[in-house]
């Protein structure tokens, strides 16, 4: 239903509308209450449409859409399919979408450390040499 649709023409004030017994006593006949319950029913969907459409284009203008379907579009595209799906796309949401600012750092650090360590086992070996101590060597 939309709010020009012919249940909604008829329009009723709340003061003209009553209950009694539990039901929407409404001025005139037995349609005409049914056709405010239905002007109210579509009142009511517009607003959650209008929610709905904020949400979908919320979520497509933060990228989760394009990125839901790819994954689902693999999904359907393997051949033979995997045992879990869930996992299936948790593991390829997390390649799908751009990599955080925090794990191109943690990966940038950990490249570094690791290459530090690599100058410092270099140095360690020169001084034992040096020293005359017995290697010992860590991987």
């Amino acid at each position: 239903f939309a709010p020009g649709d012919a249940l909604c023409r008829p329009h009723y004030t709340l003061e003209s509308l009553a209950i009694e017994g539990g039901e929407i006593a409404v001025p005139g006949s037995d349609t005409g209450r049914q056709d405010a319950v239905d002007c109210a029913s579509v009142k009511v969907c517009g607003a959650l449409e209008s929610k709905r459409e904020q949400f979908r284009r919320y979520l497509e203008e933060a990228g989760v859409l394009d990125s839901l379907t790819s994954v689902l579009v693999a999904l359907y595209e393997e051949a033979e399919k995997p045992n879990n799906a869930l996992d299936f796309l948790k593991q390829h949401l997390g390649v799908a979408g751009q990599e955080s600012a925090d794990t191109v750092a943690l990966q940038q650090e950990l490249r570094d450390m690791r290459q530090r360590w690599e100058l410092l086992a270099e140095e360690n070996k020169g001084l034992k040499n040096r020293v005359g101590l017995p290697m010992i060597i860590f991987h």
